[in-house]
This record gives C-alpha cells, sequence and structure tokens, in this order.
C-alpha cells in the first residue's frame, strides 16, 4: 500500500500490518495478499460450488466491476 495515497475523504489508508492485525485477530480464515483481503472456499462437491459461484455473480457491486473484469484504470468512470 502506498503511504502518500488519499481516498475522496482525505483519509489514509491502513498499513499492512495494521490490515493483517486486523485479520489474524477477527477474521481468522482471511488474509492479505499483495494489497487484496482473500480468502480461500473449499466448498464439498460441484453443488457447493455452484452456489459459491451464484452467490458472487449476483452480489452487488458498483456499475462496470465483474467478478472477471480486470482492475480500473485511473481515471476510468467504472462508478467507484
Amino acid at each position: 500500500m502506498s503511504d502518500n495515497a488519499t481516498d475522496k475523504l482525505g483519509e489514509q489508508p491502513h498499513s499492512d500490518a495494521k490490515v493483517e492485525d486486523f485479520l489474524r485477530r477477527d477474521l481468522p480464515h482471511w488474509h492479505l495478499e499483495k494489497g487484496w483481503i482473500r480468502r480461500k472456499y473449499r466448498p464439498h462437491g460441484w453443488k457447493g460450488t455452484l452456489m459459491v459461484v451464484n452467490t458472487v455473480a449476483i452480489s452487488p457491486r458498483p456499475p462496470g466491476i465483474t467478478p472477471i473484469s480486470p482492475p480500473p484504470t485511473p481515471g476510468s468512470k467504472c462508478g467507484l
């Protein structure tokens, strides 16, 4: 994470160490990997896999963002 990055409200992002500490304490199945907060799901069988895929496919997200879309380029109009 860049130390000089700010969001739209002018707030500084949390440090990687602070995020990792929070995840370890409060969300033990999640981890920080290359700036992304991730969790690996291991469903049992094809029915469980299909349920996870369908949940991700219908979950709300900003316009222009899909589960397989590349990250938005700086200055793009993706609703973020």
